[in-house]
C-alpha cells in the first residue's frame, strides 16, 4: 500500500512465509527443515521496525498482540502468503486464516492458550477493533480473523477518513467557531489535565442541553481533535453497538484523538430516566428497546471504557442518572452552563452581520435565550430561505427564533403570536381601562420593585387571572398583553407537561417557569384549572400526585420573577390558595348586543359584496354567542360567499348562523321574525 507499510511489515512477511513452511511440515508430519528454524530464530532476535514499535506503543499492544497484528497484516497485504493460507484451508484461493492456523504459525513462541486469551473481548486487539473475528457462533479455533480495513490504513499512515462503520454517525470535531460557554478556570485546568493525551484513564462526562457547547468546550479543554460517535443513532443491535464503540476507541487512539460518545438525554421513549441497574439506583429498568442507548448498551460502553486505559469523553443531557465511574476507571462530570447574555449577544450580532438584517443583539438575547448552536441554526434556516428566493427579513428571523425557542423547551411550551390588535378586541370600556392599568403596572414593575425598594416586601411573579366563558377572547387578550409589553408569549403545552412518571410533571413545570424567567417571556397558562384544580383529600395515589402538581405550581408562582396570565372557564374550580397568587383577577363577560354587532362588522371578509338589506344589528340581537362563535359563523359566511360569486346575502348569512346553531343544539333563527 505504501513504502511505510512495506518497511514495517518486511520482517513480518519473512516470518509468515517461514512459519507457513513449518505449518506445511506439521501437516505432512515431518520435521521442519533446519534452515527454516534457523531463519526464524534469526528473525525473532532482530528488532522490530520502528513504525511497528511506535504503533504498539500508541495502542498499548503487548508483544503477542503486536505479533498477531503484524502477522495478519502481512497475510492481508501479500497475495502469495494468502494463497498459501488458502491451500492450507483447502480453498486454493486468497482467504483469511483461522485461529488454529494462526496458532500453528506462532508456535512455539506463543502457545494456543495465550493466543486465545489475546483474542478475547477484553484484549486490545478486539477492544480497539483492530481485527475482525468472523464466523460468529463457530468454535474459536475455526473462526477466521483478519486485520480491519481502517487499522491497516491507519498503520500505513494513510488519510484519516472515517471507517465505513462510523460514517453514518461519526465526525471529526474541528476547532470551535462559536463563542464558548463560560466555566470556572480551576475546573477547566483540571478537566484539561484529565483529557490530555497520555493522561491516566478517566471518562469526562459533559452534562447539558443539546446545543449548549459541550463538544466545543471539550475540544478546547482536550487540546486535540475529537472523534465524535453519536450512539443515539444506532438501531438497537447490541453487536453493532459494540463494534461501533470498539472502532471509535481504536480509531481515536490510532490518530491521537479523544473518543467522544453522544448519549442523548438519558431518558427512554416515555421520558423515564435510564438507570444503571436495580440494586444501585433502586428503580426498575425500562424496556431495553425504549431508549437509545439502552441500559444494556450503556453498560457495555462502561465496560469498554474501563478496559480502554486512556481518557475518553461523553455528552449527556441534564437529567442523565447513569453512574459512569468505577474504582479502576474514575469519571468526572462537567455541567456545561447555559449560555449567558454576553455570549448570546455576540452570537446574535454575528447572525445579524451575516444575514444583513438590522436587529438589536441585546434585545434578541433577552427575548430568545437560545444556545449558541441554536442561534446559529436559526440564522442558517433564514439563510436557506434567502437562497430559496424568500428573502431574509426581521420577520423571518423572528419566526425562526420562535421556532427555536419552542424546540428549546422540549415542546413543553410554544410561542404564540397574533396578527390582531387592540382595536380587534371588543371589551367593555371599564374592563379595557383596567387592563391598560395592569399593562402599565407590569411595564414599570422593575422600577417599583427595584428603585422604590418594594422587592424586600415580597418576591415572586406578576400573575393575572382571566376567567370567562369559552370564546370570550381570554387567550387573545393574553397574547396582546405580551405584545404590549414587548415580550414573547409562551403557552404551556399541558399534554407535554403532564407525565405518568413520578416527579416528571414537576420537573417539566420547573423547566417552563425557568425558561419564562430567563427569556422574560409572558407565560400563558391556558385552561389553568388543569394545573390549579382544587386539592382534595388523599384517598388514593392519584390524589396525592395531583395535589403535588398543584403545590409545585403555587410554589413556582412565588419563586420565579415572571409575568404570567392564567385563563379558565371555571374559576370556581381553582384551588383557593391560587387566588392569593394572582395580582389581578378579571372576568371577561360575553358580548352584549352592541358588542356582538361590532364583532360581526369587524370580521367581515375582505373582497365580499354585502347585500344592502343584511342587518347586523338584527343578527346580533337574534344570536347570543361569544366572539369565538362569531368567528366560526363568519368563516361559514365567507365559505358560502365564495361559492356564490363573492356575494353575501341575508339568506346565506342566516344559513351560516343556523348551521352553527345546529351544532350548538340551539333553535335556528327565522328571517321573517
Amino acid at each position: 500500500m505504501t513504502q511505510r507499510l512495506d518497511d514495517a511489515l518486511a520482517i513480518a512477511r519473512q516470518a509468515a512465509e517461514l512459519r507457513l513452511k513449518r505449518v506445511w511440515s506439521h501437516r505432512k508430519k515431518v520435521a521442519s527443515p533446519l534452515e527454516v528454524e534457523s531463519a526464524l530464530r534469526e528473525l525473532r532476535g532482530a528488532p522490530a521496525p520502528e513504525p511497528l514499535r511506535e504503533w504498539a506503543r500508541r495502542l498499548g499492544l503487548s508483544a503477542l498482540e503486536t505479533e498477531v497484528f503484524a502477522t495478519l497484516a502481512a497475510l492481508r497485504t501479500e497475495r502469495g502468503l494468502a494463497m498459501q493460507v488458502g491451500e492450507l484451508l483447502g480453498t486454493y484461493g486468497r482467504t483469511t486464516p483461522t485461529v488454529s492456523i494462526l496458532a500453528l504459525m506462532l508456535e512455539p513462541t506463543w502457545g494456543t492458550l495465550e493466543l486465545h486469551e489475546a483474542l478475547r473481548g477484553h484484549g486490545r486487539l478486539r477492544l480497539l477493533g483492530l481485527i475482525d473475528l468472523l464466523d460468529l457462533g463457530a468454535p474459536l479455533d475455526e473462526r477466521r480473523l483478519s486485520v480491519s480495513d481502517w487499522a491497516l490504513r491507519a498503520f500505513a499512515g494513510l488519510s484519516r477518513e472515517l471507517p465505513e462503520l462510523l460514517r453514518p454517525l461519526g465526525f471529526w470535531m474541528a476547532e470551535p467557531e462559536l463563542p464558548l460557554p463560560q466555566i470556572d478556570e480551576g475546573l477547566r485546568s483540571t478537566v484539561s489535565a484529565h483529557l490530555a493525551a497520555g493522561a491516566d484513564p478517566c471518562t469526562v462526562v459533559f452534562e447539558g442541553e443539546r446545543g449548549a457547547g459541550r463538544k466545543q468546550l471539550g475540544r478546547v479543554m482536550a487540546g486535540r481533535p475529537l472523534l465524535v460517535a453519536d450512539l443515539t443513532l444506532l438501531s438497537g443491535d447490541e453487536a453493532v453497538f459494540g463494534a461501533v464503540v470498539e472502532t471509535t476507541l481504536g480509531f481515536a487512539l490510532a490518530h491521537g484523538a479523544l473518543p467522544w460518545f453522544e448519549l442523548g438525554d438519558g431518558r427512554d421513549a416515555h421520558g423515564a430516566p435510564v438507570v444503571r441497574d436495580v440494586t444501585e439506583e433502586g428503580a426498575a429498568r425500562p424496556s431495553e428497546a425504549s431508549s437509545r442507548p439502552s441500559w444494556r448498551e450503556r453498560r457495555l460502553l462502561a465496560d469498554r471504557l474501563e478496559a480502554y486505559g486512556a481518557p475518553a469523553a461523553a455528552s449527556v443531557g441534564p437529567h442523565d442518572a447513569w453512574r459512569w465511574g468505577t474504582s479502576r476507571h474514575p469519571s468526572l462530570r462537567v455541567v456545561t452552563p447555559e449560555s449567558d447574555l454576553p455570549v448570546q449577544e455576540r452570537a446574535w450580532d454575528e447572525s445579524s452581520d451575516r444575514l444583513g438584517v438590522a436587529l438589536e443583539p441585546a434585545v434578541m438575547a433577552r427575548r430568545f435565550p437560545l444556545t449558541v448552536r441554536g442561534i446559529r441554526r436559526v440564522s442558517e434556516r433564514v439563510e436557506a430561505r434567502h437562497r430559496a428566493g424568500l428573502g431574509a427579513s426581521v420577520e423571518s428571523l423572528l419566526g425562526e427564533a420562535r421556532e427555536g425557542l419552542r424546540k428549546d423547551t422540549g415542546m413543553l411550551a410554544r410561542p404564540v403570536v397574533t396578527d390582531l390588535g387592540w382595536d380587534d378586541l371588543v371589551l367593555p370600556d371599564d374592563l379595557r381601562t383596567q387592563i391598560d392599568e395592569v399593562i402599565t403596572s407590569a411595564r414599570h414593575r422593575e422600577t417599583v420593585l427595584g428603585r422604590y425598594g418594594m422587592r424586600r416586601w415580597g418576591k415572586g411573579g406578576f400573575h393575572i387571572l382571566l376567567a370567562g366563558e369559552p370564546g370570550t377572547g381570554k387567550t387573545t387578550l393574553a397574547t396582546l398583553m405580551g405584545k404590549a409589553l414587548d415580550r414573547e408569549t409562551l403557552q404551556v403545552n399541558l399534554d407535554q407537561v403532564f407525565s405518568r412518571y413520578v416527579g416528571e410533571t414537576e420537573k417539566h413545570l420547573v423547566r417552563v417557569f425557568a425558561l419564562a424567567e430567563r427569556s422574560q417571556s409572558l407565560l400563558l397558562l391556558d385552561e389553568a384549572d388543569a394545573l390549579l384544580a382544587q386539592r382534595t383529600d388523599v384517598k388514593q395515589a392519584n390524589d396525592r400526585f395531583g395535589n403535588l402538581a398543584v403545590n409545585v405550581v403555587l410554589q413556582l408562582m412565588e419563586q420565579y420573577d415572571i409575568i404570567s396570565v392564567a385563563t379558565t372557564n371555571r374559576e370556581s374550580g381553582l384551588d383557593e390558595a391560587s387566588t392569593r397568587r394572582f395580582s389581578y383577577r378579571f372576568t371577561i363577560p360575553p358580548p352584549d348586543v352592541e358588542q356582538r354587532a361590532r364583532l360581526f362588522r369587524k370580521m367581515l371578509p375582505e373582497g365580499v359584496t354585502i347585500d344592502a338589506d343584511l342587518d347586523w344589528d338584527w343578527l346580533a340581537e337574534k344570536v347570543e354567542v361569544t366572539g369565538g362563535l362569531i368567528r366560526n359563523i363568519m368563516m361559514r359566511m365567507a365559505a358560502l360567499a365564495a361559492a356564490n360569486g363573492d356575494v353575501l346575502t341575508t339568506e346565506l348569512a342566516a344559513a351560516a348562523v343556523n348551521r352553527e346553531m345546529m351544532q350548538l343544539g340551539r333553535l335556528p333563527i327565522r328571517l321573517e321574525d
